[in-house]
């Protein structure tokens, strides 16, 4: 499992663009200009689960699925 990555929810951004972005920023070290460009096809991943405790929403994601982001990238 690997765990830690979160952050702020931007303006404008659903939970799903906000873990994401987060995702690809902590992960893979995404400039926010390559985020905006991949954003939309990054979306389409499904995710396995998701939890929400407060104001904290976790996305359970296979490392199958970080696994598809690296070759689509």
């Amino acid at each position: 499992m690997i765990s830690g990555f979160g952050g702020k929810q931007e303006a404008g951004e659903t939970i799903h663009e906000t873990a994401w972005r987060e995702t690809l920023e902590e992960l893979f070290d995404f400039s926010p200009e390559v985020i905006q460009s991949v954003l939309p096809e990054v979306l389409k991943i499904p995710y396995f689960k998701t939890f929400t405790n407060g104001n904290y929403t976790v996305f359970v994601f296979t490392f199958d699925t970080l696994l598809l982001i690296c070759k689509m990238f």
